[in-house]
């Protein structure tokens, strides 16, 4: 079978990529409004009911605001129904995989963004991100846009679509990468890692890998290589200017706002593939079995197969992700606090960018640095493989959180004004409330502080009538 053109290829990209979004979108949004909310979803629908914008900024203690805001905005024009408050982070999660692609399409040439856009719309952690109504597809946008952003200022993106018609001459040397040195770059920099900042607690995470990546390339880059270092600085001190709100108002006093079971990470192998396979088998905590176990492993050799290590857009990609998952577990040692695989979303797509690069083919240099056919094949066979049964598995999976519109729903029907419903917690529990709203709940509500000793509680329990206790899962109650 003779193989396509590239030109063909070139020319079938946008209608791909376009496929590959349409696939995310329906992924991510497939029964996106039958599970009920749970713990921690239920601050976006506490966030949405607020009256005002400012005081839905200000609606969670413990998590940056702009998420917050965005659930606030959008309960205004959807409502405040299960599939009005995941929608926001559905569409960040179609958004992120438009951005792989433009970031491989730029850096690798437009066969590549297809390959992209199709590994984040399948990636099983990426779907499931999407399908909460939570902060983690932003702060993938955010990370891979401030990466994108990065790889621009150092000239690393946007040399190669010329060579998506007219390959180079085998006696060609390899181009240099040419500086960004406008303003352009460092304020989509700038603005992205404000964004992660102001998204989620480990923004902070985005920043010092960027930073890191950024000082890496500057010392390994030839002297007439090498961008200004000191617009880069200025534009992080602006970052950190703008960022020193938020740090004095919550950020500083996250370690005291941990559950009283925290645990950091051990770091040993277990936590490296557990950071490997949370990008496969969701929910976390999920176990895989053989076969879906073997394949996780077998996707990891597909993975650096396909990567295109000769070019330093792919190598800075690999690394960017790297880093962020390395930042996470290093934050989380500081902060005492256990892994969740919600907290690598962000460091997906880069890697699948890179990995797009490889797929895509190409040369650079005259050499060759996609991978004869059969070895393509293997990687998208495996890569795809392990994605569908990671899925499969997933939405066969029934809710791993506790069912707060099944309880909710219960105590208003069974419970009178006399009686009480009461919950443990460290924070108000928004989940039964945003239900108890819903169901008409006559009874009235009691929170408890899971860490109080017997003599805080036992006052404030109720004298007369039923009671109805809820533990949050996983508590330390």
């Amino acid at each position: 079978m003779p193989r396509p053109r590239p030109e063909r290829a070139t020319a079938l990209a946008p209608a791909a990529v376009a496929a590959a979004l349409l696939l995310a979108t329906a992924l991510r949004a497939v029964g996106l409004g039958d599970a009920s909310l749970w713990f921690d979803e239920a601050f976006a629908a506490h966030a949405a009911a607020q009256p005002s914008l400012a005081a839905a900024w200000r609606s969670d203690p413990t998590n940056p605001p702009l998420f917050y805001a965005l659930a606030w905005l959008a309960a205004r024009a959807l409502g405040s129904g299960e599939f009005a408050l995941r929608l926001p982070a559905t569409l960040l999660g179609v958004v992120a995989a438009a951005l792989a692609a433009r970031v491989a399409g730029r850096a690798f040439g437009r066969r590549a963004a297809p390959w992209a856009a199709l590994l984040v719309a399948v990636s099983p952690l990426q779907v499931w991100a999407g399908r909460e109504a939570r902060m983690y597809t932003l702060l993938a946008v955010c990370a891979l846009t401030a990466v994108a952003g990065g790889l621009a200022y150092a000239g690393l993106d946007g040399g190669d679509r010329r060579r998506d018609a007219a390959p180079l001459p085998s006696a060609a040397p390899p181009p240099a990468p040419r500086p960004r040195r406008g303003w352009r770059p460092l304020a989509l920099v700038a603005a992205a890692e404000l964004g992660a900042l102001y998204s989620h607690n480990t923004g902070p995470v985005v920043v010092a890998a960027l930073n890191a990546l950024a000082l890496g390339f500057w010392l390994a880059a030839r002297r007439d290589a090498r961008p200004a270092w000191w617009p880069w600085l200025a534009a992080q001190v602006v970052v950190g200017a703008a960022w020193a709100p938020e740090w004095a108002a919550r950020f500083r006093r996250l370690g005291a706002a941990n559950d009283a079971l925290a645990a950091h990470p051990p770091l040993d192998a277990a936590t490296l593939w557990a950071l490997w396979r949370a990008q496969w088998v969701v929910p976390w905590g999920r176990a895989p079995d053989g076969a879906e176990g073997w394949l996780v492993a077998i996707a990891f050799v597909a993975v650096l197969m396909a990567i295109p290590w000769r070019r330093p857009a792919a190598r800075a990609l690999a690394a960017a992700a790297a880093l962020l998952a390395a930042g996470v577990v290093a934050g989380l040692v500081v902060l005492q606090n256990e892994l969740h695989g919600r907290y690598l979303v962000m460091a997906g797509p880069p890697l699948w960018a890179a990995v797009a690069g490889g797929l895509a083919g190409g040369r650079a240099g005259g050499r060759p640095v996609g991978h004869r056919r059969g070895a393509a094949a293997f990687g998208v066979t495996v890569l795809i493989a392990a994605a569908a049964l990671g899925l499969a598995r997933a939405f066969a999976t029934p809710d791993w959180h506790e069912d707060a519109r099944a309880m909710a729903r219960r105590q208003a029907q069974t419970l009178g004004p006399g009686d009480t419903g009461v919950a443990m917690s460290y924070v108000e529990r928004h989940d039964l409330t945003y239900y108890h709203d819903r169901f008409g709940l006559a009874a009235r509500t009691l929170t408890l502080s899971e860490d109080a000793g017997a003599d805080a509680v036992r006052p404030r329990l109720p004298r007369a009538g039923r009671a109805a206790l809820a533990i949050r899962y996983g508590s330390a109650a």
